[in-house]
């Protein structure tokens, strides 16, 4: 939600990530699970 709203630096230094890309994994994670409950609920 931080991502969409205000880009990935801000969401990085709210998780207080050392790297952009470790935001990045978490981000893929979020959205494989958002799909997974997706599919279950239809």
């Amino acid at each position: 939600m931080i991502r969409k709203r205000f880009g990935i630096e801000e969401a990085s230094n709210m998780l207080d990530h050392s790297s952009i890309k470790m935001t990045e994994v978490y981000a893929e994670r979020d959205r494989e699970q958002a799909m997974e409950i997706a599919r279950q609920v239809g």
